[in-house]
C-alpha cells in the first residue's frame, strides 16, 4: 500500500543521502505523467568510480525496501526505486547523456548542502 506522502519522503532521505556522501549538483526532474511509472528522476554527479559507487550505496541504504533495480558502470549508476529513478554519473557522462536536455520541460528542483 502507498501513502501519500511515501514518494516525497523516499525522495528527501535520498536527497540527503546523497548531499551528506559529497554528490555534486543533485537535480530532481519532476516528470509528471511524461513517462509511464516513474515521476521523476534524481541526477547527481560523482567525481570517480569509488565516489559514484559509493553514492549508489548510500542511495539504496536511504531507500530502504523502496530499492529495486541496479544497473552500474564505472561511469554511470542508475538505481530504480520505482517512481523514483536516480542516476548518479561521472561528469563526463552526465553530459554526454544530457538528461536534463533531454527533459528540458520538466520541472527542475536543485539541491545544494
Amino acid at each position: 500500500m502507498r501513502y501519500p506522502n511515501d514518494e516525497s519522503n523516499i525522495r528527501d532521505a535520498v536527497i540527503e543521502a546523497l548531499l551528506s556522501s559529497n554528490a555534486e549538483n543533485v537535480v530532481y526532474l519532476d516528470l509528471g505523467n511524461s513517462l509511464h511509472g516513474v515521476d521523476g528522476f534524481l541526477i547527481a554527479t560523482g567525481r570517480n568510480p569509488t565516489h559514484i559507487r559509493h553514492l549508489s550505496e548510500v542511495v539504496q541504504k536511504a531507500a530502504g525496501e523502496t530499492y529495486r533495480h541496479e544497473e552500474k558502470s564505472d561511469n554511470w549508476h542508475l538505481v530504480d526505486l520505482g517512481e523514483i529513478v536516480v542516476h548518479i554519473f561521472s561528469a563526463e557522462y552526465r553530459v554526454k547523456y544530457d538528461l536534463e536536455g533531454r527533459w528540458s520541460k520538466a520541472k527542475r528542483t536543485l539541491f545544494s548542502a
